[in-house]
């Protein structure tokens, strides 16, 4: 059987395409490598990273002269992939890239994530068609994306609320 990223190599350079162990920030400096590894997906680096740790995670950091602030979650070592993908998403043009980033499982993977960096959407009609005649073959996020933007922005307000409070603590 064929899994989805086998077909997405079929479609993606495979230098747009990042595989990782979702299980791999045990504390907030792993953000760091993770996020310079996923980014080269885009061909960039981040630069000036700085973190802090809690029960949420505030990971800031510029790409070029565009500053970042994510908030992701906290006391856990899975990567929280949907905030940052979002706000990667939301920044590309101001990087000088016109394209999009899509986080998947693959039905052969274990623990595994993968990202990939599209210009070409015409790649997720493809995609798309193979994952409803397949559905077990894997997940993208952001098909469907309205309502988890939706949900990625109230989690976010309520985030940022928590990490700002204990910021005044300190």
């Amino acid at each position: 059987m064929k899994y989805l990223y086998e077909y997405i190599k079929d479609f993606v350079c495979e230098k747009n395409i990042y595989l990782t162990d979702s299980e791999r920030v045990d504390e907030v400096k792993d953000y760091e490598r993770f996020l310079n590894d996923f980014i080269a997906i885009v061909d960039e680096e981040i630069t000036d990273f700085i973190g802090f740790e809690g029960e949420t995670r505030l990971l800031k950091f510029k790409i070029k002269s565009i500053k970042f602030s994510i908030f992701v979650k906290g006391n856990t070592d899975y990567i929280d992939e949907k905030p940052i993908v979002s706000e990667f998403n939301k920044n590309l043009k101001n990087i000088g890239k016109n394209g999009k980033i899509y986080s998947f499982w693959s039905g052969d993977f274990g623990q595994e994530i993968g990202f990939f960096y599209i210009e070409d959407f015409n790649v997720l009609d493809k995609l798309s068609l193979l994952l409803k005649e397949n559905y077990d073959i894997g997940q993208i996020d952001g098909l469907g994306e309205v309502e988890k933007n939706q949900e990625s922005e109230s989690l976010k307000i309520d985030v940022k609320k928590t990490v700002n409070e204990r910021i005044k603590e300190n």
